[in-house]
Formats: structure tokens, C-alpha cells, sequence
């Protein structure tokens, strides 16, 4: 973990097969060794060795699901390895199957929508962003991606709704974040009289 949080993914990768070896029941180990290999992966880079770092990616992913078949982990991280590499219908399955395990989290919800935005599923992918939204009604990529679709259905009053709700929501965080930063007034000495 060191390693990988120092950003030497070689290294990481190493002691992650290590651990993977030295404890094969377990998913933990697997679902780290994924993440290190795809960190050596660029989407949209042609190469054998960008191939080479999403297959060996996927494998893990796959191999920690295997271990435990309720990994929410693992199948997000199947999912967005699919999405980076285009391929929407694996990318919509795995997004779909942590959907199932955790209804109540709004980003995957929010997952499901940008890959159906992606494959051109406007009609779902506004369905998506909205069930999104109701789980996290502070979810602002969300409404920017509706007020983008809505907008390109000619729904300008709806679509304008979402962009200003998303700028308010914005706003409250920007404020909240100076609120919590902002050093407080030094207190003034009692004056006696």
C-alpha cells in the first residue's frame, strides 16, 4: 500500500501478486492487484502493453468476484475498466449488477447513465441520472448530465431547471468549504468600564 500510494505502481503490482499468492481465499488481495495493474492502463492508447495491463486488470476483478460473487468493489471496478474500453454493454452489466447489490448508492446509478449516455440510451440515461438525483439530491454531475440530455430533447425550461439547481448546489458546497476553512475572528479583550 505504501508503494502504491507514492504512485510506484511496479513495485505495488509486485507486492500485490505476492499477497495474492500468499493468500489465494482471500479478494482483497486481487481487487488491489487489479487496480495497480490498471493503473499502467491509458484508455484510448493503442498498445500490446496498454492491452496487457487492462486483460491483467479484468483477470483480477474477475478472480476477486469469483472469491466473493457480492463484491461491490470488484464490479464497479469491471465496469469502468469496460467502460474505458468502450465496450458499454459489459460496462452497463457490471454497473448493473452493483446496482442490484446497493440500490441506495446514487453513483451507480449515476454509472449506469454516463454508459448509456455513452451507447446513445438517452431515454435511460435520463431515467438513471433521476433515480441518482433521488438518492443524492446534491449529486451535480448528475444533474449536469440531465440538463445536457434534456437540453438536447428540447426540454430548455426542464434542462435550465437542472443546470441552475446544479449551480446552487455548487454554490452551498463552495461556502460550506470557505465556512470551514476561514480561520475565526480573534476575540476582542473585554473592555472593563
Amino acid at each position: 500500500m505504501a508503494a502504491f500510494r507514492h504512485a510506484r505502481y511496479s513495485e505495488a503490482t509486485a507486492a500485490f501478486q505476492k499477497a495474492a499468492d500468499l493468500n489465494p481465499s482471500s479478494p482483497i488481495p486481487h481487487l488491489y492487484l487489479g487496480i495497480g495493474w490498471q493503473q499502467g492502463f491509458i484508455p484510448g492508447a493503442e498498445s500490446e502493453d496498454n492491452a496487457v495491463h487492462a486483460q491483467r486488470a479484468s483477470e483480477e476483478y474477475q478472480r476477486a468476484l469469483a472469491l466473493d460473487p457480492r463484491n461491490w468493489e470488484a464490479l464497479v471496478l469491471l465496469g469502468q475498466l469496460s467502460f474505458y474500453l468502450g465496450k458499454w454493454d459489459d460496462a452497463r452489466g457490471y454497473y448493473g449488477q452493483a446496482q442490484a447489490l446497493d440500490p441506495a448508492r446514487a453513483d451507480a446509478w449515476y454509472a449506469l447513465g454516463v454508459t448509456a449516455w455513452r451507447a446513445a440510451a438517452t431515454a435511460e440515461a435520463i431515467s438513471d441520472f433521476e433515480k441518482a438525483i433521488g438518492l443524492d439530491p446534491e449529486h451535480e454531475d448528475a444533474m449536469s448530465f440531465l440538463s445536457l440530455l434534456l437540453r438536447e430533447r428540447h426540454d430548455d425550461v426542464a434542462a435550465e431547471r437542472w443546470l441552475e439547481r446544479g449551480a446552487d448546489v455548487r454554490s452551498e458546497r463552495l461556502q460550506a468549504e470557505i465556512a470551514r476553512t476561514r480561520t475565526p475572528p480573534l476575540s476582542q479583550p473585554k473592555v472593563r468600564t
